[in-house]
């Protein structure tokens, strides 16, 4: 599934600190298969690699280390798993035009982002921002999708079991770019675990659609 959309208005709330890069006028949102993987991987190491030195907001969710060619290609085959690609259509080099991507998980009432990466050229045009925004407003559909179907079928106290999703990631305690990038995105912080990373704790970040900053997000394109 491949979705196209004009990023100008998301990219222009970054305009200020970029005033002197190219905004890309449109996008693409592409659901990844088995033939994107190279392309992930390549992505997923160049991404990651940059952001052990840069502590860029939209790398470093999960640690420091690249994920191999197996690594992607389980999550691309995992029914579970959702991984969205962001190409920047205005791109004058057709082969190397995908900036970023975003790999899920969605297990029963709960999504956990795995992996959220943006190449250094791209950074601070609202990718970051926008493949966010997808996971979020996607998974809010499916569950929405689902409620409606258990509200046709079983009583509302039944239903309302169903009707709370979690959302979440986890970031090092360290990475202080990304967990500013995650709370004005709708997340707080709700648990960690320590020395998850070698040196420095997972913080467990949790999205919460009810909060100024998750309305601000999903409302903003």
């Amino acid at each position: 599934m491949t979705a196209h959309r004009n990023s100008n208005s998301n990219s222009n709330r970054n305009s200020n600190r970029n005033s002197n890069r190219a905004i890309p006028q449109t996008y693409t949102l592409t659901r990844a298969n088995e033939s994107h993987a190279h392309a992930i991987h390549s992505l997923e190491t160049a991404c990651f690699m940059v952001a052990n030195s840069t502590n860029s907001p939209a790398q470093k969710i999960t640690d420091s280390h690249c994920w191999n060619l197996d690594n992607i290609l389980a999550e691309l085959r995992n029914p579970h798993s959702h991984t969205t690609l962001y190409r920047n259509n205005a791109s004058n080099n057709a082969s190397n035009n995908y900036t970023g991507y975003i790999i899920q998980r969605t297990l029963l009432d709960e999504t956990e982002i795995l992996r959220l990466g943006v190449t250094t050229s791209a950074r601070g045009q609202g990718v970051a921002t926008t493949l966010l925004r997808h996971v979020i407003q996607h998974t809010s559909q499916h569950t929405s999708q689902h409620t409606s179907q258990h509200t046709s079928q079983h009583t509302s106290q039944h239903t309302s079991q169903h009707t709370s999703h979690k959302i979440l990631l986890e970031v090092s305690n360290q990475n202080t770019t990304a967990i500013r990038f995650y709370n004005k995105c709708g997340f707080i912080v709700a648990n960690s675990r320590k020395k998850y990373y070698n040196n420095s704790d997972a913080l467990i970040m949790i999205f919460q659609p009810n909060t100024t900053e998750a309305q601000l997000l999903l409302t903003t394109h």
